[in-house]
């Protein structure tokens, strides 16, 4: 038994979304990736092993922040510098990293991070590259990126360059090294009879249209889960979106601890009858959690539905040994709108660009100073915002365009949301030939997916 109903939420007088239920595209597939034609959707109602993927860097409990220091940050900006210059000068076998502003005749190669000269967007005449402590006692300089053929760059973006610097006073850019992926994590499946395939569903946040607190896609979401019965369901925030009309009025007649806590219980009822693991993924705009990134997970109890696991944003997540890279942050838009660029390798492809900047930052979150939408702490971003391995499948919740993509061998997907203001949103199910992935090896090759209206 359903312990409430969806539209319970709705305060006195609100009707559910007209837009929501008149719509005629429930069902269509939007993106696809593999073959899909024949592909049965259905899970083996398997009890998949869930765990993080490096128990060192785990965020498991809320944690004091607002009281980060300036100097601790700082120290922080400049060791990310430092490791990704060793990273670049290893990959490249770059001999020698010089100073930054130091005046040279011959060609240099120098490491650091992509900054703007001033307030607002960033443009190919403002751009500077701040290097480390150690190397260019964390000094900037312009860079003239007139003789680049193509390039992309972003602000907090770690790079190295080789160039002219005559003067001390500009770097004339001749080469430009954008980062590096990470490989793969190893994967050692251990397979049970009948569960050489795992179906996972993705979903992200706000499951309600803007204008009411009705659930209305919820309700419609949790049909396909019990019609479809994946073995694994994650599900991102916002659950209690701060960006509802009635959250935003004040017009909300129930607590949002409440809400939220019957909206667990509904999601839990339906998948322990499917026998479906779930994982749950907050956002920034919860407006009842904690207002920071990388932000840790609910602090709920839950004895009756131990099928559900609490995760944090971002989360590096072991799904039956194969390696998902979470986050709910809309960092692909944050990307999208400070990003530069001139004939990039990619130019057809901008949202893979954007998802590509992550696995060659090693970061979450890359982009600093970050969006006027997200708090960072800088020192938790440091440990546990890190992409430590390129993950098999990375998992970015976008208002940008749905997408599914290989990236370096990661299998790349922005399911997009369940409610998109008044009218049905997306969601997206993949199934992996569990079987058929070898050791240290991609699952792209294995993987057939969807991305479906609700």
């Amino acid at each position: 038994m359903v312990p409430f109903s969806p539209a319970s939420f709705s305060p006195a007088g609100a009707t559910p979304s007209r837009k929501f239920s008149s719509r005629t595209n429930a069902g269509q597939v939007v993106a696809h990736f593999g073959v899909t034609d024949n592909t049965k959707w259905q899970g083996h109602g398997q009890t998949s092993s869930i765990q993080l993927y490096d128990e060192e860097y785990k965020l498991t409990t809320s944690f004091k922040y607002m009281f980060q220091k300036l100097v601790d940050k700082a120290h922080v900006l400049n060791d990310t510098i430092d490791y990704m210059a060793e990273k670049l000068q290893s990959h490249y076998q770059i001999e020698e990293l010089s100073h930054v502003a130091v005046p040279m005749q011959e060609p240099v190669t120098v490491a650091g991070r992509i900054c703007c000269d001033a307030n607002g967007k960033m443009n190919a005449k403002s751009v500077l590259l701040e290097g480390s402590r150690d190397t260019s006692m964390g000094k900037c300089i312009p860079v003239d990126l007139a003789e680049l053929k193509q390039f992309s760059l972003f602000p907090g973006q770690l790079v190295a360059m080789d160039g002219i610097n005559n003067t001390g006073q500009k770097l004339v850019v001749k080469k430009l090294y954008e980062g590096v992926a990470q490989s793969l994590p190893e994967i050692n499946v251990k397979t049970e009879p009948g569960s050489d395939k795992l179906s996972v569903l993705i979903a992200a946040g706000p499951f309600s249209t803007s204008d009411n607190l009705s659930y209305e896609p919820l309700n419609e979401l949790t049909k396909n889960i019990s019609k479809d019965k994946p073995d694994v369901c994650i599900l991102l925030g916002p659950f209690v979106d701060m960006k509802n009309e009635v959250i935003e009025k004040g017009n909300c007649k129930m607590s949002y601890d409440t809400i939220f806590n019957e909206q667990l219980k509904f999601i839990g009822t339906i998948t322990k009858s499917v026998g479906c693991q779930v994982i749950v993924v907050p956002s920034y705009r919860d407006v009842h959690h904690d207002y920071v990134y990388p932000q840790p997970p609910f602090d709920v109890k839950m004895p009756d539905f131990k099928h559900m696991h609490m995760m944090s944003d971002p989360c590096t997540v072991s799904i039956n040994n194969i390696v998902f890279g979470i986050t709910s942050t809309d960092i692909l838009m944050h990307l999208g709108a400070e990003e530069i660029s001139w004939n990039p390798p990619t130019s057809t492809d901008r949202l893979g660009r954007l998802a590509q900047h992550l696995i060659t930052q090693h970061s979450y979150y890359p982009l600093y100073p970050p969006s006027d939408e997200v708090n960072i702490d800088y020192e938790a971003l440091d440990t546990y915002g890190t992409l430590r391995v390129t993950p098999h499948v990375l998992i970015l919740p976008s208002d940008l365009k749905q997408f599914i993509k290989e990236l370096h061998g990661s299998f790349c997907i922005n399911p997009g949301r369940v409610a998109k203001g008044q009218i049905g949103g997306s969601y997206a199910r993949m199934m992996i030939n569990v079987n058929d992935v070898e050791t240290q090896s991609s699952v792209v090759q294995h993987t057939a997916a969807q991305v479906l209206r609700v």
